[in-house]
């Protein structure tokens, strides 16, 4: 009996041709036809190619039209739309300033710097490129003479990116959609001017939520667009006041380059003022808190969570959400009860931020996000506390076969240091993310083809910063079980499983450079080196679990360079965090040993 039908449960190319095949061929009018050696195999290639080519835009479309399998950037931000969100932009990288301005002799009561006034830094980024990017402050800054006749300004944040001045005629069909796939809108003015002859204006400013507006109140709203910008939107007269046909809409914002010059600390003034020069720059805080825009896999994740929050801080996930959304500088945030530290703390609910390209926020930011979920929350009471770090350092080796590939040992060296770098960003990215040593294996052979093997040494590192010159209760965790194997009879000749870097000590009236050591039997001992002799200067100092990785100490430490580093050799190769601690790589201390087989 004939094939009436086609099989339509095969969506590839030579599968579509061969159901094709199969049902012409079972047609009275075609038997025996040959349609492998005629015209007619053309005629199935072309039919076979457009069907696949339909199946493959039909299931694209079928993908786009919801946020849960969306690829495109596009379909993300409409989708986002639908759920409150608006996409984070690229956020301009910020350091903290205090401007000394010099009058040239002349003595008034104030000077004003003006705003968008411009600084320049050059910065040597990760890759070792140095690229010039210049700063701007936001507002016009008052600064008044001193009691020394001296013109020093109070903290001043100074903004990184290129300013941007857009113009748009309003009229019934307008969009006013940025240009710039980088703006950040969070440093955006929207000022809307009556026409081109008259010249009064009123600034707009953004509108969080609907609650309490009017037809009369002065506010726009933000939405994502499309090719990764943002657009701008107004009222409609009943919400919010609408411009009307004729008015300029003039926007002002920063074109920024996200995290890259995070970590500058130089800054140089670019221009003068009124006659003034700025004479100094002092810096308080360098760049930080810079990052690219939202990526697809991020509004996935953060635009049903957000419309959850309903714009309220109740449960510890709202706290999480309504941070995440607000500021954007935040690379993690974490939120738990004040039940769960130690001592209790009822009514609480505890906050810890991790910032793009810094460890801690500021006490400026600090305030600022308290303030917003205050707002927002009225059972709990917010508060801030700074996240804690936990380092890891790793000790790569690699064999690689040498005939299986043209690149050199440093070639293969800094392919692997790159994948190790690279793991940590995309695997290893926030609060209690835990390091899951099969995977590193894994990144690490794929950094080269010609990698055959690798092993991969960790150890984990805890910085501390002890006051210098009085006694310092220091108590942290390692958070993994630490090695625990049956020591020397003599401590001093046990390997160490916790050890601490060298500091300056004061003991018995005579400096020492020390270190401190565990015994292997749970206690902590101070020592200095006598050539290769270690001589111990103070025994049971502290004491560490090995079971749980907890160390407690009191030490008076003379003075030390930038930390006290304590580390520990884990018992396991997987590396687990909790709560609000957050693991890094050590990028300063990590090795590769590269081996031709």
């Amino acid at each position: 009996m004939a094939n009436n039908f086609l099989a339509a449960s095969e969506l590839d190319f030579n599968a579509l041709r061969a159901s094709l095949k199969s049902y012409l061929s079972s047609q009275a009018r075609f038997k025996d036809y040959d349609f492998d050696g005629s015209n007619m195999a053309v005629l199935l290639d072309l039919l076979a190619y457009n069907t696949h080519l339909e199946s493959h835009y039909l299931n694209m479309v079928g993908s786009e039209s919801f946020l849960d399998t969306s690829k495109l950037l596009d379909s993300a931000y409409s989708h986002a739309k639908e759920l409150n969100y608006i996409p984070r932009s690229t956020t301009s990288s910020r350091a903290v300033v205090t401007l000394t301005v010099d009058t040239g002799g002349s003595m008034p009561t104030s000077v004003t710097v003006p705003r968008y006034f411009p600084f320049t830094s050059s910065y040597t980024d990760s890759t070792g490129t140095r690229k010039a990017y210049t700063f701007s402050t936001l507002e016009p800054i008052t600064i008044r003479m001193n009691e020394n006749g001296q013109y020093v300004s109070d903290e001043v944040t100074i903004h990184e990116g290129r300013v941007v001045k857009e113009v748009f005629t309003a009229n019934t069909n307008s969009r006013y959609v940025l240009q710039s796939p980088n703006a950040d809108v969070n440093t955006m003015s929207v000022v809307v001017q009556e026409s081109n002859v008259n010249f009064a204006n009123t600034e707009f400013t953004l509108a969080e939520n609907l609650y309490g507006l009017t037809g009369r109140d002065t506010v726009y709203f933000l939405q994502g667009a499309y090719d990764g910008r943002h657009e701008v939107r107004f009222g409609d007269g009943i919400i919010g006041k609408a411009v009307v046909p004729g008015n300029l809409v003039r926007l002002t914002y920063l074109s920024s380059a996200g995290d890259v010059p995070n970590g500058s600390a130089t800054f140089s003034p670019a221009a003068t003022f009124d006659g003034y020069t700025v004479s100094s720059v002092g810096v308080k805080s360098r760049a930080h808190g810079g990052s690219a825009k939202e990526t697809v896999e991020s509004i996935k994740f953060n635009a049903p969570r957000h419309f959850t929050t309903q714009e309220r801080a109740v449960t510890k996930t709202d706290f999480i959400n309504l941070i995440r959304a607000k500021f954007p500088q935040v690379q993690d945030v974490i939120a738990y009860g004040g039940e769960e530290v130690v001592p209790k703390r009822y009514g609480k609910v505890m906050i810890s931020v991790k910032p793009y390209g810094d460890t801690i926020i500021s006490d400026r930011m600090k305030t600022e996000i308290i303030n917003y979920v205050s707002g927002k929350n009225v059972v709990t009471e917010p508060e801030i506390i700074d996240a804690e770090y936990l380092y890891a350092e790793l000790h790569a080796s690699v064999v690689y076969g040498k005939a299986t590939t043209t690149s050199s040992k440093e070639g293969i060296r800094s392919a692997v240091a790159s994948a190790i770098r690279d793991f940590f960003d995309t695997e290893v990215t926030g609060f209690g993310v835990d390091l899951r040593y099969s995977r590193l294996l894994r990144a690490v052979d794929d950094a080269d083809p010609s990698i055959l093997r690798n092993t991969v040494r960790v150890t984990v590192l805890k910085k501390t910063y002890p006051v210098e010159g009085v006694n310092n209760g220091i108590t942290f965790s390692f958070q993994n079980q630490l090695r625990n194997e049956t020591r020397n009879a003599d401590p001093l000749y046990h390997d160490a499983i916790v050890q601490s870097s060298n500091f300056t000590y004061l003991y018995n009236q005579q400096f020492y450079d020390v270190a401190i050591q565990d015994d292997g039997d749970g206690s902590l001992f101070i020592y200095t080196k006598d050539g290769d002799k270690r001589v111990v200067l103070q025994s049971e100092v502290g004491t560490v679990n090995y079971d749980t990785g907890e160390v407690n100490l009191t030490l008076n430490p003379f003075s030390y360079d930038t930390a006290i580093e304590f580390r520990g050799e884990p018992e396991n190769d997987d590396i687990f965090v909790a709560g609000n601690v957050f693991l890094s790589l050590n990028e300063a201390t990590l090795t590769v040993d590269v081996e031709a087989e």
